[in-house]
């Protein structure tokens, strides 16, 4: 009877969790999300569309950030996300609104 396969396996298995064990302490901790109850909303005003949404992105974060501080300002990251806009006499106007979040590590 050749015990070695048997001890070969058990030796691959063993160094296996090491390796997973040592990789799972070296992952950084998964994000989550903090957000406010109420959202903020900004407009703009622009000769053109492009410009109009781009302007009311910044107004929002400018507005969120002197409200609440410049971690809950990126657009990117914030909830229930709406960018609406029209066209007026001669001129687009658009609305960001939505409600800040911020990173936080549990």
């Amino acid at each position: 009877m050749n015990i070695f396969p048997i001890a070969k396996i058990a030796h691959a298995a063993a160094v296996g969790v090491i390796i997973a064990v040592s990789m799972s302490a070296w992952t950084t901790p998964s994000l989550a999300y903090a957000c406010k109850a109420l959202p903020v909303q900004a407009e703009a005003l622009s000769i053109t569309q492009t410009s109009a949404r781009a302007q009311a992105l910044k107004n929002w974060s400018a507005k969120t950030k002197d409200k609440f501080h410049l971690a809950w300002s990126v657009w990117d990251i914030s909830k229930d996300k709406s960018l609406t806009c029209r066209k007026g006499a001669g001129n687009w106007s658009c609305k960001a609104k939505a409600k800040p979040c911020l990173y936080v590590v549990p």
